[in-house]
């Protein structure tokens, strides 16, 4: 799967990998990765609170 993310979540987003959370960067990060990570949760928040979260089961393959 693949989507793209607005360049307003550089504003105050915040993204959420199972455990580890961080701020969306405001300056294109070299590589352009947020994360490398495993996990089966997967969540985005904007600077308005709204979010976007997936779940996927325990043992799944991407």
């Amino acid at each position: 799967m693949a989507t793209l993310i607005d360049i307003g979540f550089a504003k105050g987003g915040t993204w959420r990998i199972t455990d580890k959370e961080g701020v969306f960067p405001a300056e294109k990060a070299s590589p352009p990765h947020m994360a490398s990570l495993n996990g089966t949760s997967f969540m985005v928040n904007n600077a308005q609170g709204q979010s976007l979260s997936f779940l996927t089961p325990v043992y799944a393959f991407q």
